[in-house]
This record gives C-alpha cells, sequence and structure tokens, in this order.
C-alpha cells in the first residue's frame, strides 16, 4: 500500500479581542471522508515544527487582514508541497470535532471563551500551550456497507465509556427516533494522551467498549474502531482514511457473527432496563405493571441483511438466544480494562 497523496487540512482556532487576533492552537482536519469529517487532531501530526510555525503565522495574517471582529474564528490551512495557504476566516471554532480535539488539547473552554470575548474580556492572561495529544470522533447513523448512506432508526440502546482522558457526550437520546434523512452524529468522543499513541488507544478504547444500537437502521462505529486500530493511523497520519479506503477493506469482516450475538444482547440488556424503569415508576404510583414475557424478539441490520433474534436472560451475565433454527447459549466476561469477552456455543 503506498501513502494516498492527499494535501493536508488544517484549523487555526483564532481568538480576537480588543487587542487583535491570538492564535489557540492548530487541528488536523485532512482525515476525512468526502466531505465529511471523521477525524481530529491536535496538534496536527506528521508535520514538522518548522512548518507548523508558518501556518501559525500564515493564520495570524489572514486575521489580520482580514480585521475580524472580537470572538472566536477559524482560519482555514492548506499544507501541500511545503507551501502553506490560507483560506478565508470563518466564524467559530470549526463543527464538533474540531472543537473537542482543541478543548482536550489545551484545557481551554470554548463555549466559555466566547461570552467572555463578547463581554470585552482581554486574552492576554489565557494559558493556551498544547499540552499531549488529543483526537476527537463520532459514532453516526450512517453504513458503511451502502457507502455511508444514512442508516436512521430508532436508538434502542446508548451506552457510552468513560476512562482517564475520555470525554464523551450523547447527541441523541435513548428511545429517539432518528429522522429519515439523518446521517447525523449520535454521539461525539474525544481523547487526551500524553502522547499520540495514548490518545489513540484512550480513543479506541472508548469507541470499542460503547454501545450504540439503531433498531432498523445502523451505525458506522465499526469503521470508527478499524480506522483507530488499524496500521493506516500510525503509517499515514492526516490520510489514514484515504489509505484504509484505497486498500479495499473498510470494515474488518473477524467476529461478524460474535458482533451480531453481542449486539442482540446489548439491545435486549437495554429494553429490559427499560422495563425495570416502567415497573418501578408504576409500582410508585401504585399500579406496578408486571410485563407479560421475559423474553423479546431483537431485529438488527447488518451487511445489508436483517437478523432476528429471540433473547432471553439466563441469569445475570448468562443468555439464550434463537436465531434461524440455531440455539446459542452465550456468558458475559467482564475484564479489568472495561472491555468484554462473550463467550458463545451454537447448536
Amino acid at each position: 500500500m503506498s501513502e494516498p497523496a492527499t494535501p493536508r487540512r488544517l484549523g487555526a482556532a483564532v481568538a480576537i479581542d480588543q487587542d487583535g487576533p491570538r492564535i489557540l492552537g492548530l487541528v488536523d482536519l485532512s482525515e476525512r471522508l468526502d466531505s465529511r469529517l471523521v477525524l481530529a487532531e491536535s496538534p496536527p501530526p506528521g508535520i514538522p515544527a518548522g512548518l507548523l510555525g508558518v501556518a501559525i503565522l500564515r493564520a495570524e495574517e489572514a486575521a489580520r487582514n482580514h480585521e475580524l471582529p472580537v470572538g472566536l474564528w477559524q482560519v482555514p490551512l492548506t499544507l501541500d508541497s511545503g507551501e502553506v495557504t490560507a483560506g478565508t476566516p470563518r466564524r467559530g471554532t470549526g463543527g464538533a470535532l474540531a472543537a473537542a480535539a482543541l478543548e482536550a488539547a489545551t484545557g481551554l473552554d470554548l463555549e466559555s471563551l466566547t461570552h467572555e470575548l463578547a463581554a470585552g474580556a482581554s486574552t492576554a492572561s489565557l494559558l493556551t500551550a498544547v499540552r499531549g495529544h488529543a483526537l476527537a470522533t463520532a459514532i453516526s447513523a450512517l453504513d458503511p456497507e451502502d457507502g455511508f448512506a444514512p442508516s436512521p432508526g430508532r436508538v434502542a440502546v446508548l451506552r457510552l465509556a468513560s476512562g482517564p482522558g475520555l470525554r464523551t457526550a450523547a447527541l441523541a437520546r435513548e428511545g429517539e427516533t432518528l429522522p429519515a434523512t439523518s446521517g447525523g452524529a449520535i454521539t461525539l468522543l474525544s481523547a487526551w494522551g500524553r502522547d499520540r499513541a495514548e490518545a489513540i488507544a484512550r480513543l479506541h478504547g472508548a469507541v470499542r467498549r460503547s454501545v450504540v444500537l439503531v433498531a432498523g437502521g445502523g451505525t458506522d462505529q465499526g469503521f470508527v474502531s478499524r480506522l483507530l486500530s488499524g496500521r493506516e493511523i500510525e503509517r499515514f497520519p492526516g490520510s489514514a482514511v484515504a489509505a484504509l479506503a484505497s486498500d479495499g477493506d473498510l470494515l474488518s469482516r473477524h467476529g461478524d457473527q460474535a458482533a451480531l450475538v453481542y449486539a442482540a444482547i446489548a439491545a435486549h440488556a437495554g429494553e429490559l432496563t427499560a422495563t425495570r424503569e416502567r415497573f418501578f415508576a408504576s409500582a410508585a404510583r401504585g399500579r406496578p405493571e408486571v410485563p407479560e414475557e421475559l423474553s423479546r424478539g431483537v431485529e438488527l441490520r447488518y451487511r445489508g441483511r436483517s437478523y432476528l433474534f429471540h433473547v432471553e436472560r439466563l441469569g445475570y451475565d448468562e443468555w439464550r438466544l434463537e436465531s434461524g433454527g440455531l440455539r446459542i447459549t452465550a456468558r458475559l466476561h467482564h475484564r479489568p480494562d472495561g472491555g468484554v469477552r462473550l463467550e458463545a456455543g451454537m447448536r
């Protein structure tokens, strides 16, 4: 596999106060599928320090030449063949992923800073040193097997990971039905590490441990996990998505059966939690409602096909599933690192 010849796209976050512009940091915005940003990083990886210095100077020049009013702005930058070109500044920080990566790298609260600048605050005492490395991504209602077309439905289960250096934000609610044309983000995840390797490992762990299931639709969670765990992100910083796409392997095909079994269990567990909450709520009103059945049907869509599972919980971490004439007994083993090992037998 050869490295894709892709120009690097950066964003310089600029704070404008009464004294002029101040660069808050640089974010790499190169990892895209078509026009959609998949991964944001700060500081930009794999770029010589001297060239990053030139990028900061170009961003400052653009901010001054456009005589920007007070507030937060982003100056788009293109790095190609050692040359840096600045585009027209845009108000804001360049979107949720860029803001999340920059906040994780600098420790800034950009929303609060926006209000402070509007109120006349100065950036003179603002500490903006980038520490370590940060990345941000999203899990969206998109189908990687159908050219990342929108794949909406009802958010059946939404369980976000937590841990050191992680920030997660739910952009949809469990039980919410996504619009028919929606391919938007369901959850936003960012990770900070002392170096890039640690940040990647933390973000990959967060994506892997999160449970995001869309009934009647799907997500790009598997693709994002593959991106963060593959060799491309290490070998081709800034163009890993392009390298992965050119390799023709957008989604790892290992463990498909295990993924379906775990997804069915997770969906059923989410339904059990909702049933339990409804029972306690009705009991508090003096009229407890007992569910008629303890086993449920779970329908999943995967690689363009639908699978119907009949799921029954046998114990705390033991389950029985039936699908297409197969009977599966499964047990979940929770690991100290927050991961889960699935043990399953079919007959």
